[in-house]
C-alpha cells in the first residue's frame, strides 16, 4: 500500500558514505561512518520527537508547543544537509509499541505524527500498519499480521495517501526550507519552502481553535491558500 523511496535512498548513500550516520533516541546522538558500499545505521529515529513527544505536546500545559518545536527543530538538523536530505525517517519500528498506542488511541495524535513525518526532509517510513490504525504494544505485540480491510481506519487511511500525494506533488515538502515561525501554547506552525512554493504546516494540540501569530518575515503580507 505504501512504498517509499528506498530505491533513491540506496542511490544517494553511496555519494555521502564518509559523512555520519545515526539515531536519535531521547536527548542523545549517535553517529557511525559509512562502511564499504552502505552504511552501518542509514536511518534516523524520530521517536522522541514525533512518536513519543507529540502525545505530550497534546497533553502537556502552556509550553507544550514550544517544546515541540525545539525537539523538532534538533532532530531535523542534528546531522549535516546532505544526510538529512536523504536520511530515512520513522517514528515506529518492529521495537516499539505501535503508533496508535504510543497515541492512547488518539487518532488525532495519529494523524499529527503522520502529517509532521510527511512535511519534513528525508525519506518518511511508515511501519506497516501504522497507516490503517493496527495497535500493539512492544515487541512482539507490535509485530502482528496485517489486519483483513474490515479491520482498517479507513478515514485514517485516506488521510495517510492524501499527505503522502501531497508530499509527492510539491518538491518544498520534501526538499525546501525548514523553519518554525510560530509555537504558543497548543498551538505551532512552520515553513516549508523553495524557489518556487511556501508552505506553511500549522498544528493545534488542543481541542478549541486558536490564534497564532507567525512570524513569516519576507513573507509577511502574503496570502496562503488552506
Amino acid at each position: 500500500l505504501l512504498v517509499f523511496v528506498l530505491s533513491l535512498i540506496g542511490r544517494k548513500l553511496l555519494l555521502i558514505k564518509p559523512l555520519k550516520f545515526g539515531r536519535i533516541h531521547g536527548s542523545e546522538r549517535t553517529g557511525k561512518p559509512g562502511a564499504g558500499k552502505g552504511v552501518l545505521e542509514p536511518y534516523k529515529h524520530l521517536g522522541d520527537p514525533l512518536a513519543t513527544n507529540i502525545p505530550a505536546y497534546k497533553n502537556d500545559g502552556t509550553d507544550a508547543a514550544a517544546t515541540f518545536a525545539q525537539r523538532l527543530t534538533r532532530a531535523v538538523s542534528a546531522y549535516d544537509p546532505a544526510i538529512n536530505a536523504v536520511q530515512l525517517n520513522l517514528v515506529t519500528s518492529h521495537d516499539p509499541p505501535r503508533l496508535r498506542t504510543i497515541c492512547a488511541d488518539d487518532l488525532d495524535g495519529v494523524r499529527m505524527t503522520l502529517l509532521v513525518l510527511l512535511t519534513i526532509g528525508g525519506a518518511p517510513c511508515i511501519y506497516y500498519g501504522d497507516e490503517v490504525g493496527m495497535q500493539g504494544e512492544h515487541d512482539p505485540a507490535c509485530r502482528g499480521a496485517f489486519p483483513d480491510p474490515s479491520g482498517w481506519d479507513r478515514d485514517l487511511r485516506d488521510f495517510v495517501r492524501g499527505a503522502i500525494a501531497l508530499r509527492h506533488r510539491h518538491a518544498a515538502l520534501r526538499r525546501g526550507a525548514f523553519a518554525f515561525v510560530a509555537a504558543h501554547g497548543t498551538a505551532a506552525a512552520y515553513r516549508r519552502s523553495d524557489a518556487h512554493e511556501t508552505f506553511l504546516v500549522c498544528l493545534n494540540a488542543g481541542d478549541e481553535p486558536v490564534d497564532l501569530p507567525l512570524a513569516l518575515g519576507e513573507d509577511e503580507g502574503r496570502r496562503f491558500r488552506p
